[in-house]
Parts: structure tokens; C-alpha cells; sequence
């Protein structure tokens, strides 16, 4: 069997993030009367501002759920480029250590967001990402790439990403089920979007300087 019937893309569903989503909800416990004693003003929901909080939500799940699912550009280029050496297995660690973290990241974005709220959870979270690129964008063996990519890089897009799935709780009532509809189309899009940019950029510009330009879109 050669690499490429080794192969394998997979990738996180809607089920699954719907499943996360409910999952944050309930362990939590985050609610207006708790924002209000951060500090920040509440606007009433099913507002405008709550259609801009979901705007910026289903944006955040386009960039994270689409470049997760885009891996398999990732993978091909390394198997077929950068580690042609190197087994599909093991390579296949880096994703699967990636997904695992994203999908499993609601165990940590739900405390922390309660403790320092939803925005600096969201920042907090970008921060982390683009570090975990760029030190990515400087690896050279698989088990660099599995810290830095598979670790670092998804733990800063699951805070994002299960900050961004919480939303519709805090900002929506008689809409909520619309708004949180919405939000995870993005990731539909976000694959639709990225994962052929990502197939191209990947084989033209190469790993390290496609790991530069993401690290400089997220920021």
C-alpha cells in the first residue's frame, strides 16, 4: 500500500461541534448577571449588537473550522515533500492530535471564559494560535509540527472556536436557534473557502511561509 491509499482526511462535523457547543453550555454557567460583574455593559438581546456578536462569531468558526478541515493539504505536502521518509501513520499524528484538541477544547475554554469572560477568552485564544503557527512555520520534524501545529495552534482555536459556539446562548433568546444555525454554517463555508486556497498556497509558497501568512490572517 502506498501513501496515498494511506491517506486519510478526517475532519470535525457539525454534529460533533453542535455536540461540543451544548456541552459548553451546561458546564459553564455563564450568564449576563456574570459579564455585568466584568465590568461590560449588557445591551438587551435579539438586538443589532447581537447580530454583530453573531457576525463575528460565524467568522471565527469560517477560520477555524475551515483550516482544520483543510489538513489534508498539509498532510499531502508532507508526505509527498517534506517527509517523504516518513510513514502516513506517523505523520498522521500531527491531525490527529489537532482534532483531538479542538474538539475536546470546551473542558478548558468554559472555565477560562468564566474566570476572564468571553472577549479575552476570544483574545487570549488568537494569541496562542498565532504563536503555535509561527513556531510552526520554523519546524522541521513531525514531532515539532505535532506541538506546534497539532497542540499549541488548535488549543488557541478551540478557545476561539467554543467561545464563538457559546454566543448564541448570552446575546440570543427568541432567535437563538437561527443565530446558532448561522454561526456553525461558517464552518461549511469556511472549508468551502479555505481548503482549496490552502491546496494551492500550500504546493506554490511552501509549509513555511504558508504557516506565515496564516499567523499574519488570524492576527
Amino acid at each position: 500500500m502506498d501513501k496515498d491509499e494511506k491517506l486519510h482526511l478526517n475532519s470535525p462535523t457539525i454534529s460533533s461541534l453542535a455536540g461540543d457547543a451544548a456541552n459548553i453550555n451546561s458546564q459553564t454557567k455563564i450568564d449576563k448577571k456574570e459579564i455585568e460583574e466584568f465590568g461590560e455593559v449588557v445591551p438587551p438581546v435579539d438586538t443589532g449588537y447581537a447580530w454583530i456578536i453573531m457576525l463575528g462569531a460565524f467568522i471565527n468558526v469560517l477560520f477555524v473550522f475551515g483550516s482544520f478541515n483543510a489538513f489534508g493539504a498539509f498532510q499531502e505536502y508532507y508526505l509527498n515533500e517534506m517527509f517523504v521518509n516518513e510513514s502516513a501513520t506517523n505523520i498522521s499524528w500531527i491531525g490527529t492530535i489537532s482534532y483531538t484538541v479542538v474538539l475536546s477544547g470546551g473542558l478548558f475554554a468554559g472555565p477560562i471564559a468564566s474566570y476572564i469572560g468571553i472577549r479575552y477568552t476570544c483574545l487570549l485564544g488568537t494569541v496562542v494560535g498565532a504563536i503555535g503557527l509561527l513556531l510552526a512555520s520554523f519546524s522541521k520534524t513531525i514531532i515539532t509540527l505535532t506541538i506546534t501545529q497539532g497542540f499549541i495552534y488548535s488549543l488557541g482555536g478551540s478557545l476561539v472556536l467554543n467561545c464563538s459556539l457559546l454566543a448564541p446562548s448570552l446575546w440570543f433568546d427568541k432567535r437563538k436557534s437561527i443565530a446558532f444555525g448561522i454561526i456553525l454554517s461558517g464552518g461549511g463555508f469556511g472549508s468551502l473557502i479555505l481548503v482549496p486556497i490552502f491546496n494551492s498556497t500550500v504546493s506554490s509558497l511552501g509549509i513555511s511561509c504558508r504557516f506565515s501568512t496564516q499567523t499574519k490572517n488570524i492576527l
